[in-house]
C-alpha cells in the first residue's frame, strides 16, 4: 500500500495522502478507530499514528495539514 501511495502522492503533485489498511484489526470501515500514515512530498517526515479513535485521527490529520503551511 505505501508504494502505491508514493506513486499517487507523486502523480497527482499531491502535498500529502493519508494511508490505512482497511484489513488491519480495529482499522477501516465499521470500527470507531483507524490507524494511519500520513505521507508528505518533499521534506516533511512521514507520521504514523498508532490505533485512535477516528475523531482523534481526524484532528491528528488537521494539526499536519496545519503545520505544512
Amino acid at each position: 500500500m505505501i508504494p502505491n501511495a508514493r506513486k499517487k502522492l507523486a502523480a497527482k503533485s499531491l502535498d500529502a495522502i493519508v494511508v490505512n489498511n482497511p484489513r488491519e484489526e480495529g482499522a477501516g470501515f465499521g470500527t470507531w478507530t483507524n490507524r494511519v500514515k500520513i505521507l508528505f512530498a518533499g521534506d516533511m517526515n512521514d507520521v504514523d499514528l498508532p490505533l485512535l479513535p477516528k475523531y482523534d485521527v481526524a484532528l491528528k490529520i488537521l494539526d499536519q495539514i496545519h503545520k505544512m503551511f
